[in-house]
């Protein structure tokens, strides 16, 4: 802490020297200065004797006009000095800021070394000037000062029209337990240095202007030896390269970690201890990335546990289940898809992005589905480029050297980049269970055991064919086959499941629909069948038959009205129905297929094939129900 003797004045940045000042250290451990934090003394004595140098004095107190000097540890824990601080609306920086003052013999500007609660939610906030509080990333200045009426869709990732919470601060700050090194570093027997806080010193940054066709990549990590020496790894080029490298560091810890913050914050325009912070126009960008722990064994770092003997363990599922989860965890099938979407996963130098990450990419393209909607033909260009490189920079791609990063001015190409998240996400899922699927009693399950674990599910049963539950489902899926639709069924199993949570909710995380976010459903088989895009998977789809609440009426449309849910509230109405030209004519109770389903209904058509729908003119070719509430 740092304190002038007055006791009702605050430290002046245009002070001459740190006499008449007071400092005081949070819980200096050991009497160690932590060696990431700035040029300071080694300990705790020669650090007294440096403040008292300068005709300071070091204290343990927290009054009125001090200012609080700690770790980001130390103010995440919120102990009780960082309460006091806290309380009294106290500026709290880091030991950066400590060092640059002692280095100029003045306190410096306290606002580039501000502690923030930027990942935190427990209502801690420094009041401290120069805090921010921003949820989107690198605004161009000439767009957020342009006054333009459209600049709430660049920051509608701050707060839904209900004044929700945004989804990135829903979401949990994503910790790696594991960090690779990377894969261009010249040797195997290191690793990546963890400090006493357990934070990796490991950042993956990138940046897209498409106005200076820049597409570019950094890397950075702080690599430790199996032989006890250190360096500063950089990596940098263009996104779908392997880039430029360079070791930094004379060898030893002190200097690895002053070389790695100064390149972050060279970079980045944000402290290291303050990474999480809003990105600053014009910089580089940190994306949060997901790391597995197979990814780290494969690059040298210990296995958490040791490799059993090899042991064919036979599973106890049937065997429909057993070709059902063979096909789910296929991750070549969700290979396939992604090069289709022209995403190579292989030319990503920027490792598998997070679920945080992927959510904000959600948002971008949300903001510029509304701007589509809202514009008309002639959108605001300069939002659109400065959203279009948000997400880009966000969820990097490889657009080759020639190629700029393109404009994201059309919903057919919004649409194609939300495609490409679901199946990112598809991925990153997958991945997840695949990875809990290998950690659970691996030495008392087959493989395909511990993967129907991982899906949580209560029940999966394979339908006998023979028997009416099974007779009626398929006659459902191939008389609901629609005329336009051009491919038709062979059934290879129905499955009747239960999931944990199932009454709870579903996830309506997807964006950029005819009739506003919710879940999109069909009564035609074919209509869900067209989005299985099972051509990427050797012409196998899946497909889900659920019950929904739509409650009565629903709000009728007879064209895309990206205003429905707001239409739908306004009239008390829980769901939307966009009604198609063809619709089915006639409808049965669905507990004829199984009884928990009674009261249920389900199109007959069995009895009577869809037909012309009797509204006029209609935009659809086909109905479709939306629901808003996803408890529905």
């Amino acid at each position: 802490m740092v304190r002038t003797k007055q006791p009702h004045s605050t430290l002046s940045p245009d002070s001459d020297s740190l006499t008449d000042h007071i400092i005081a250290c949070v819980d200096l451990q050991k009497e160690r200065i932590p060696l990431n934090h700035g040029k300071l003394p080694p300990t705790f004595a020669d650090l007294d004797r440096a403040v008292r140098e300068c005709g300071g004095l070091i204290v343990n107190d927290v009054s009125s006009s001090t200012i609080l000097v700690a770790t980001e540890a130390q103010y995440k824990r919120h102990g009780a000095r960082v309460k006091a601080a806290v309380d009294r609306a106290l500026p709290i920086v880091t030991f950066d800021w400590l060092a640059a003052s002692l280095d100029s013999n003045a306190p410096v500007d306290c606002s580039p070394y501000h502690l923030h609660d930027s990942s935190t939610s427990n209502g801690f906030h420094s009041t401290a000037a120069g805090d921010t509080s921003v949820s989107s990333i690198g605004t161009p200045d000439a767009y957020v000062n342009s006054g333009s009426s459209s600049k709430r869709s660049i920051n509608s990732l701050d707060t839904d029209d209900d004044g929700s919470e945004n989804l990135l601060k829903k979401s949990k700050t994503y910790q790696p337990t594991l960090v690779p090194v990377d894969k261009e570093y010249p040797t195997k027997k290191c690793k990546v240095y963890q400090d006493g806080d357990g934070v990796f010193f490991d950042a993956t940054l990138n940046q897209v202007d498409r106005g200076k066709n820049s597409n570019k990549f950094y890397r950075l990590q702080l690599i430790q030896h199996d032989d006890g020496i250190y360096y500063t790894w950089t990596r940098w080029g263009r996104v779908g390269e392997s880039g430029q490298k360079k070791l930094l560091g004379d060898s030893s810890l002190h200097e690895a970690i002053t070389e790695f913050e100064k390149k972050f914050r060279d970079k980045t325009g944000n402290l290291w201890i303050n990474r999480s912070a809003p990105s600053k126009p014009k910089k580089y960008t940190m994306i949060e990335v997901q790391y597995s722990d197979d990814e780290a064994d494969e690059d040298g770092a210990p296995s958490a546990t040791p490799a059993s003997p090899s042991i064919e363990i036979m599973s106890k599922l049937p065997k429909a289940v057993i070709r059902l989860m063979s096909f789910i965890f296929d991750l070549d099938i969700l290979s396939n898809t992604m090069a289709e979407l022209e995403y190579d996963i292989d030319k990503m130098p920027l490792g598998k992005l997070s679920k945080n990450t992927m959510l904000r990419g959600y948002g971008i393209l949300q903001s510029l589905s509304d701007l589509m909607q809202t514009a008309g033909d002639e959108p605001d260009a300069i939002a659109v480029e400065a959203l279009s490189n948000q997400f880009f920079t966000l969820i990097p791609h490889a657009f080759g050297r020639s190629t700029r990063p393109p404009l994201l001015d059309a919903m057919d190409k919004i649409q194609k980049e939300i495609d490409l998240l679901d199946n990112l996400d598809d991925i990153r899922a997958s991945d997840d269970l695949m990875t809990k699927a290998k950690s659970q009693q691996a030495e008392k399950l087959a493989l395909v055991d511990r993967q129907y674990q991982a899906l949580g599910l209560l029940e999966m049963t394979p339908l006998d064919p023979g028997n009416t539950e099974f007779e009626q489902l398929e006659t459902y899926l191939i008389k609901s086959a629609a005329s336009t639709h051009n491919f038709t069924y062979q059934l290879q199993d129905i499955f009747r499941i239960r999931r944990r949570g199932e009454f709870e909710r579903f996830d309506d995380s997807v964006y950029g629909y005819m009739f506003g976010k919710g879940v999109y459903l069909a009564n035609l088989s074919t209509k869900s069948g067209n989005y299985c895009f099972s051509s990427s998977s050797e012409n196998t789809g899946l497909l889900l038959l659920c019950e929904a609440e739509l409650g009565t009426p629903s709000l009728k449309c007879t064209d895309a009205d990206y205003r429905a849910p707001e239409l739908a509230k306004e009239q008390g109405l829980i769901s939307t129905h966009g009604i198609g030209a063809t619709t089915p004519q006639a409808w049965k109770d669905a507990g004829c297929v199984h009884p928990d389903l009674t009261g249920v209904k389900m199109p007959d058509v069995e009895h009577t094939a869809p037909g012309a729908s009797e509204t006029g003119y209609l935009g659809l070719l086909y109905d479709e129900y939306i629901v808003y509430s996803v408890e529905q």
